[in-house]
């Protein structure tokens, strides 16, 4: 089968496919010739690792043709992140870093920090590496450009009493009717400038902005514009100079230690190191430094905008292909290229100075976490008398509102850590009238033996220990179908109360000491069972709310409903949309919208009156 598809590739470009014999996507590529290419791994053996592994394992491939390679590019970029392909080359990021997030899709914007970057309007900024620092710039902006701290819903109506900022010259109180909009917006557009990396331009215009004022002899106004510069000169101070032109652009460099590899990206705006980023990259045995560059650059700038100059050590043979990409992101031209001169050589060399340095700690925090993983597994063993370590450990727990909306959860643990990607969530079909956690208990177990059985990869291998969250009685349920289906692994409970550990034909519960390592992963295990299963539960619980309010709506069908949900999220969120927006996000009539906003806030006012004549 695989030869025959071999001669059925086109020589247009686009993405390959090759997938294991399970249909397990083994690797994803691009080409401009998906013939040449594809075909190549079956040629002569040019001695790479990855392509012994992959021709190894190889049982089928699949490919899709694209108009050209930028879109070949953006489709690899894409599905990498979908299927994580074992010999790709993924970047892992050492932690989510914080973003300072500027909310445009307000009238009044606030200045926040985030975790992660949102699908709106907003605008972000980052990622800062030193979030101290960065909450420290971030007070000062907000106390010298005197932007909103609060919360609180503003339209530009309101005529609120101000809170305590205001009246300490630290908010311009657009709540109370204060200021203008554009005077509002005129401020946030200044942290926007200096976010930007523009610190010097903005100090230029708030300098002119003062002289002004001070010949119109505003000199209050001025005074102020006067602290607002003595504070950005604070900030700005604690920048680091690297060049004595104002550029703007990014300095990648890599460092290796025995099979790992750590990628290190300096932050230069304006002429200033404003901040630094650290990865460790997966699946790069075998790989050339330039094919590393490659897919380090494509992965990092597909959620990052790029500055106009990239400085790399080694040159990707696909660079002019990701630069006119980039470009085309940036509006703007994108060059991809080598240090030159003595401050960008200088700078290269302090980042790959900085990613061997941030390779070895990463290095060295991840052997101390697996000694004392392990340490706890064997702990773990000894307390449970059990036959060898465990190694993939398996919690479940199940959550429910009266029998309504019932979820069971399954986490795993391997080595001692939480595998996220592996957890498993079951949307309970017990449809009994009075609420049985044993049952449930029974069917999401009997869910999961079965899909293991079957060889779904989703549920392989099978646990070398399960943990329930409950005691004697969750117990015995689990016990129950694990003898019926002939899978046997240790499996405990552990109660929540006095946490005793209930164990298979022992009479007495098991208590282990406070500070027992056991004691602490089991715990570990249960507690994070219990966090997913009620995740699981409220967010099944939202869905059917919203998908209920959106059924007395003529004009909504099942699939408008899925829309709505999947652009909105909640009832609340889509309340605050507008028609043009409903219609526009959600591909529904102007009419529908409008009539659909009309059945939501009347379903709101009735609530509320019904509230008040209950209160009453």
């Amino acid at each position: 089968m695989l030869e025959e598809k071999l001669k059925q590739i086109p020589t247009s470009p686009g993405v390959y496919i090759f997938k294991g014999k399970r249909g397990n996507v083994l690797y994803v590529g691009k080409a401009a010739s998906l013939r040449d290419r594809v075909r190549s791994y079956f040629g002569q053996y040019d001695g790479s690792l990855k392509v012994s592994l992959i021709r190894q394992n190889i049982a089928d491939l699949e490919w899709i043709a694209t108009d050209s390679e930028t879109e070949a590019l953006i489709l690899e970029l894409n599905l990498i992140k979908k299927y994580k392909p074992p010999y790709n080359i993924r970047m892992r990021d050492d932690k989510h870093y914080p973003f300072v997030k500027i909310t445009l899709n307000e009238p009044f914007p606030r200045i926040v920090i985030v975790r992660r970057v949102g699908k709106d309007q907003a605008r972000y900024f980052g990622p800062y590496a030193d979030s101290k620092s960065l909450k420290e710039v971030l007070r000062l902006l907000r106390k010298n450009f005197q932007i909103r701290q609060c919360n609180i819903p503003l339209t530009g109506e309101e005529r609120l009493r101000p809170c305590l900022f205001y009246h300490i010259g630290q908010c311009l109180g657009p709540c109370s009717g204060e200021v203008s909009r554009e005077r509002y917006m005129e401020a946030v557009q200044e942290v926007i400038t200096f976010l930007e990396g523009h610190s010097e331009e903005l100090r230029e215009m708030l300098w002119n902005k003062m002289m002004e004022e001070a010949e119109n002899l505003n000199f209050e106004r001025a005074a102020k514009l006067r602290d607002r510069i003595r504070a950005l000169d604070r900030v700005i101070d604690k920048q680091k100079v690297v060049f004595t032109n104002p550029v703007d652009e990014d300095v990648i460099s890599f460092a290796q230690q025995e099979d790992a590899i750590g990628a290190q990206v300096f932050m230069v705006r304006a002429g200033r190191l404003i901040g630094g980023r650290h990865f460790l990259l997966q699946g790069v045995e075998g790989e050339s430094k330039e094919e590393i560059t490659s897919s380090f650059i494509r992965q990092y700038y597909q959620g990052e905008l790029p500055p106009p100059l990239i400085i790399v050590e080694d040159i990707p043979e696909d660079a002019e292909l990701i630069s006119r990409w980039l470009s085309e992101r940036k509006h703007r031209d994108v060059l991809i290229r080598r240090a030159e001169g003595d401050e960008e050589k200088e700078l290269v060399e302090m980042a790959k100075r900085n990613a061997q340095l941030a390779l070895r700690a990463k290095l060295e925090e991840g052997e101390t976490k697996r000694r004392k993983a392990m340490e706890s597994l064997e702990a773990l063993r000894l307390a449970l008398q059990l036959d060898k370590i465990p190694f993939r450990i398996e919690g479940y727990d199940i959550s429910h509102l009266g029998g309504n909306q019932a979820v069971g959860s399954m986490v795993v643990f391997e080595n001692g850590e939480p595998q996220k990607s592996k957890y498993r969530k079951f949307n309970i079909k017990f449809t009994e009238k009075i609420p049985d956690d044993y049952a449930m208990m029974k069917e999401v177990l009997r869910r999961r033996i079965l899909r293991g059985k079957k060889g779904d990869e989703k549920f392989l291998p099978f646990p070398d220990l399960i943990v329930i969250d409950g005691g004697k009685g969750h117990l015995s349920s689990a016990l129950e179908i694990l003898f019926e289906e002939n899978i046997l692994p240790p499996t405990i409970g552990l109660a929540k109360r006095l946490e005793e550990i209930y164990l298979p034909d022992a009479s007495q519960p098991l208590r282990l000491p406070e500070d027992s390592k056991a004691l602490h992963l089991l715990q570990r295990i249960r507690n994070e069972a219990h966090r997913f299963a009620l995740t699981q539960h409220r967010g099944r619980r939202e869905k059917a709310a919203f998908m209920s309010a959106l059924e007395q709506v003529e004009g909504i069908g099942k699939k408008r409903r899925k829309m709505l949900l999947d652009v909105f999220g909640t009832i609340e969120e889509l309340k605050k949309a507008s028609p043009d927006k409903i219609a526009r996000l959600a591909g529904v009539p102007l009419k529908v919208a409008e009539r659909l906003l009309e059945v939501l806030n009347k379903q709101t006012g009735e609530a509320e009156s019904n509230q008040v004549s209950d209160d009453d």
